[in-house]
């Protein structure tokens, strides 16, 4: 047996990973989820924009503005010190329930079996819950504080900046609205306005929204895979004298035990728009300027320069089979060339990615090379027609057996960045080694040896049949036992051949054969799962959540 293949069927029974509440309810019951099946009563319903007001049914106000609906994400805020979150805290608010019992409403609504929860409640601690109250209650205050902020942006205080915006990046009055973002006057305007909603203002000390330094900013936020808001990100208009190797921006939470930066910025917008082919950049900034130029095919994610690994699994989730990633970094004469270079840590935690990985030279951001140069920069001098055929002129660097290179030639930047390793030169990105066109991932090449090994299998199956029901090699008839007729009787004639499938066939001969095998995954032969040869077996599962891995190391642990 090859030490590849003893890897494979040991690694494969490896236990799923234990999802937490908060993951169960936003991949199995919510997209079941209507308004009108959570929020049915609300009373004075009215459109705002892309929201709703109404009447809040939690302290039964008469104010028909002081509860907001997210229509899409099932998202409320009361204004009025009620709080907010999704549907499990309403129902918890509302009927005086406890997270399970919401959770297990929720999933009757739904149409989904309420056994789903138990499945994983069972490991869940009380600390999942409690983490799972601090994000909601996080993504509540920061959507109050969005909707001040976006509220002054465009008024009349924000008129100013508005302008800015448009002329320097083209970013006019029919683009603000979609891009969720916001002004940022002063603390003490901040304070009031949280202050008069009925906001804990010692928490709101500790999450550092009274921060000085951020008056006169632009800040937007910064939400996870399915919406929710975890972070904010602020950026300071006119700054045009900084260090190249300081981010134009900053986020709010930075190092947070809550995972505020695990999903990079504007990823839900990619999801929400079912895109798959997507561009990373090193900031949010970036990632807005291309969306205000109308970029979507590759569309635009950031992150603050360099991925996490957090945030290549989550890739690797979303891109999976169907996706593709373009990496374009901003250009820094110290560091192109080097390990520090941004494309290259990239590159290095995306080795063995399973979808095409593409990268641009950064180089070709700056007309002078002695010069910091980003996609910021760039749109500035050169406009959006030439960002576009620049993305254009991206060379694979990982490319799995099914992706096909966009058509371009390895540009001379490239070549000296992530080329081999000259006889002598200084250890650096070169370190990489070759273009990893040419190299297919482990699952490639088990995915290309499917067909031989499915072949194998069926050939053991054959072999195993009765005698009186095996099939002629390369025939589709079968082989019929030697007629054994008296000896004073005319030979009768043959029976006419069975057809070449039958169901009632198929299940005889399951149960004749050989002992039933086991599938080498310890969980399942616990349970006493047994297959047998030519016993047909439905395989369920979501979309990318392994079947295929399923069956390959269930052939490979038979043939070995």
């Amino acid at each position: 047996m090859s030490p590849s293949l003893t890897t494979l069927k040991l690694n494969t029974a490896a236990p799923p990973r234990l999802r937490k509440p908060w993951e169960v309810i936003d991949q199995e019951i919510l997209e079941h989820l209507t308004m009108e099946m959570v929020f049915g009563d609300l009373h004075k319903l009215r459109r705002d924009g892309k929201h709703y007001q109404a009447c809040c049914p939690i302290h039964r106000g008469k104010e028909a503005d002081a509860f907001s609906l997210d229509p899409e994400r099932l998202e409320w805020i009361c204004f009025l010190g009620c709080g907010g979150g999704g549907p499990v805290q309403f129902l918890q608010k509302t009927q005086r329930l406890t997270w399970m019992e919401a959770a297990q409403a929720l999933a009757v609504m739904a149409g989904v079996d309420p056994a789903k929860l138990h499945v994983w409640g069972q490991h869940w601690t009380d600390q999942d819950f409690e983490r799972h109250e601090q994000l909601e209650r996080r993504s509540s205050l920061l959507r109050i504080f969005m909707a001040f902020s976006r509220t002054l942006l465009m008024s009349a205080a924000g008129r100013s900046l508005r302008g800015y915006l448009d002329q320097h990046f083209g970013l006019g009055e029919t683009v603000l609205p979609e891009l969720e973002l916001g002004l940022y006057t002063t603390s003490a305007d901040v304070f009031h306005y949280l202050k008069r909603t009925g906001q804990d203002l010692q928490e709101l000390r500790g999450r550092g929204l009274f921060e000085p330094r951020w008056t006169g900013r632009v800040v937007a936020p910064w939400m996870d895979a399915s919406g929710r808001i975890v972070n904010l990100w602020s950026w300071e208009c006119g700054q045009l004298s900084r260090d190249p190797g300081d981010p134009i921006g900053e986020p709010l939470f930075d190092r947070d035990p809550l995972g505020a930066q695990q999903t990079p910025f504007f990823l839900h917008q990619a999801l929400k728009a079912e895109k798959h082919d997507l561009i990373l950049l090193d900031e949010p900034l970036y990632a807005l300027l291309a969306r205000g130029i109308g970029l979507q095919d590759p569309f635009p994610i950031a992150t603050w320069g360099r991925l996490t690994n957090e945030q290549v699994d989550l890739l690797a989730q979303t891109l999976r089979r169907d996706g593709s990633l373009t990496l374009l970094s901003s250009y820094h004469p110290e560091s192109y060339g080097t390990k520090s270079d941004a494309t290259f840590q990239n590159l290095k935690l995306l080795e063995e990615a399973d979808f095409p990985v593409y990268v641009v030279d950064s180089k070709r951001l700056a007309q002078d090379e002695k010069r910091h140069a980003s996609p910021e920069t760039f749109l500035k001098k050169q406009g959006g027609s030439d960002f576009r055929l620049l993305l254009k002129q991206a060379e694979v660097m990982i490319a799995p057996q099914r992706s096909v290179a966009k058509e371009s030639s390895l540009l001379p930047g490239l070549s000296r960045i992530f080329g081999s390793k000259a006889a002598g030169e200084e250890a650096g990105a070169a370190d990489f080694g070759q273009s990893r066109a040419s190299q297919v991932p482990l699952i490639g090449l088990l995915l290309g040896a499917a067909e031989e090994i499915g072949q194998r299998i069926a050939r053991g199956f054959l072999k195993a049949l009765p005698a009186d029901h095996q099939l002629a090699a390369g025939s589709s008839t079968p082989v019929l036992p030697a007629a054994d007729a008296p000896a004073q009787l005319p030979a009768a004639p043959p029976d006419p051949p069975p057809p070449v499938f039958s169901v009632d066939r198929l299940e005889q001969a399951s149960w004749v054969t050989s002992t039933a095998k086991p599938s080498g995954w310890k969980e399942l032969d616990e349970l006493g799962v047994r297959f047998r040869p030519g016993e047909l077996v439905m395989l369920g599962g979501a979309p990318r959540h392994g079947r295929t891995t399923f069956q390959v190391g269930l052939l490979v642990y038979w043939l070995y």
